[in-house]
């Protein structure tokens, strides 16, 4: 027994220093393998990392060289062996496995074909990822390997399938691990999505360091350029041998830097700089939810829709029946200045979750990406107050004793209210007719909707950046009910005169899409409101 185990011993140490060794010649001078001296039938050895931290060597042997296939760009094909590699063939998580000949680094392992019989790979020269900043495609039948989004503490849902189509990833799950990691070639290691409660992260391998600067991927992971993405240590906790295409499951550890280029032959990624983050807080009273989210404008709303979709379904629940009332404070930089935007706003209903997702991703969709310019979000607070009752009001219509007023008449507008599984209801209110001459329309809807009509879709329309974030920093909630009277573009008058269209191109700028807050009353309700009434009313003077 004592020479059985020193046997197994003696085999771990001479596995753990010829791993060793490899690793010294790999990442020593930093020399590589010139694509001008590759031969068919060369043979070598490449570096990836099968279980948790540990670096595992797979066998190489060149089939060719293909030239330009981009402009500039080359790859070479190779036959992967292996233990592992005959069962699993390439796989997807491999990206950035670095391949060796002859002690010097030859890339990366880049490419594979799906349904393959043999694990035939293509592998980006070394000498390109050190130029970097290439041009990406991709050939028919040949592809980069899919990176994996490796995802954990939220289930999968929409927003995350959306993000992984957009750049061709492969969503896998993965666990909660912690420690260190290593920065070795062939260690797992990835850009950082979303850290805290939830991880999101597109996982690869390192393929070697230079100084400071780790290049991995051997492809785009994002294909973003220049971008400072938190960037991460990994660890393997298992394979997935597929016909299709087999996968590594990979967990994100440590933050250990910013990722600095994401272009067409790989990811640099710079050691200990530390990277920007957004706070998110999802805030539901018995349960709170704390994430940090890289600062990538292009996919914030989609990871605020999916941790939104799966932290809310957690409060709330699925069949959640009620009212619930969300706070959104979102705090922006712009103009070397802070703002802070509140949106308060009521839903009704069963299921909510998802159309609570929508509300809040939306509107930080509506921030990122408004035409006017750059907003920088610093931090994000959700606050769920969920009630009972379904306090659910439908506009209807609304009841007018006359058609035909005097210049500021009052007269009172019934407003016809559907509810929830109630009967309908109806409330009074009272409005003054317009001084002026002409056509109106008299229309009754949640001040939210009018508020978004007449500051985007009328002569309010904001000019700027300043005035967009006033916009947005005056949205009332679409709990309040707002009776108005509004001019109409068809017979907009001035000191009694009604002008012809001639006459009204002149005044386009004050007509725009024919909306003209004339008279407005408002009613606070304690639920969400929906629906739009609309009746037309003439003002002019009796004879």
């Amino acid at each position: 027994m004592h020479t059985l185990f020193q046997g197994r011993r003696e085999r771990s140490m001479r596995r753990m220093f010829y791993l060793l060794f490899l690793m010294l010649t790999a990442s020593g001078d930093n020399k590589f393998f010139s694509v001008d001296s590759v031969k068919p039938g060369l043979k070598g050895y490449g570096l990836t990392s099968f279980y948790g931290t540990r670096i595992d060597t797979f066998r190489v042997e060149v089939i060719d060289v293909l030239h330009g296939v981009n402009p500039g760009h080359t790859i070479v094909l190779a036959k992967l062996d292996g233990e592992i590699i005959k069962h699993t063939g390439v796989l997807a998580g491999m990206s950035g496995s670095p391949v060796y000949i002859d002690g010097k680094l030859l890339g990366a392992v880049a490419y594979s074909w799906t349904f393959s019989k043999d694990p035939i790979c293509g592998i980006t020269p070394a000498e390109e990822m050190q130029d970097m900043i290439s041009t990406f495609g991709s050939v028919k039948g040949i592809a980069p390997l899919r990176s994996l989004l490796t995802v954990s503490g939220i289930g999968i849902n929409p927003y995350v399938d959306s993000i992984a189509t957009m750049f061709n990833l492969e969503v896998v799950p993965a666990g909660r691990d912690t420690g260190k990691g290593s920065l070795v070639p062939g260690a797992p290691v990835g850009i950082v999505f979303v850290d805290g409660d939830a991880v999101i992260a597109v996982m690869g391998t390192l393929t070697y360091t230079e100084g400071k600067r780790i290049f991995s991927f051997g492809h785009p992971a994002l294909l973003s350029g220049g971008v400072e993405l938190p960037f991460a240590t990994g660890k393997v906790t298992g394979l997935l041998p597929s016909i299709y295409s087999s996968f590594k499951f990979i967990s994100p550890l440590k933050v250990i830097g910013t990722t600095v280029w994401d272009g067409g032959t790989g990811v640099i990624a710079e050691i200990g700089r530390k990277p920007q983050w957004i706070e998110f807080t999802i805030d539901g009273g018995f349960k709170k939810f704390h994430y940090r989210l890289a600062d990538y404008p292009t996919i914030i709303p989609y990871l605020t829709g999916s941790l939104s979709f799966s932290a809310i379904a957690e409060i709330l629940g699925s069949d959640f029946e009620g009212t619930v009332k969300a706070d959104l404070n979102i705090s922006i930089e712009f103009g070397g200045r802070e703002e802070v935007l509140n949106r308060t706003y009521y839903l009704a209903g069963k299921g909510l979750y998802r159309d609570m997702t929508f509300f809040a991703s939306g509107i930080i969709g509506d921030v990122l990406n408004n035409p006017y310019g750059e907003l920088k979000i610093r931090s994000i607070n959700l606050k769920l107050k969920p009630g009972k009752g379904v306090n659910l009001f439908t506009v209807k219509d609304i009841i007018i004793p006359s058609e035909e007023y005097s210049p500021d008449e009052k007269f009172r507008v019934k407003v016809v209210l559907g509810r929830y599984r109630k009967p309908d209801t109806t409330i009074t209110m009272v409005l003054r007719s317009p001084s002026i001459e002409g056509e109106y329309y008299v229309d009754c809807l949640n001040s939210a909707d009018l508020y978004r009509i007449m500051k985007t879709e009328s002569f309010e329309n904001p000019e700027n950046i300043r005035e967009y974030v006033h916009v947005l920093k005056g949205y009332p909630s679409n709990n309040i009910l707002s009776l108005v009277v509004v001019s109409s573009a068809q017979t907009v008058s001035r000191s009694g005169i009604v002008l012809p269209p001639s006459k009204r191109v002149a005044l386009s700028s004050l007509i725009e899409n024919g909306t003209k807050l004339e008279e407005k009353i408002e009613m606070v309700l304690n639920g969400e409101i929906r629906g739009i009434a609309k009746k037309k009313i003439v003002v002019k003077r009796r004879k």
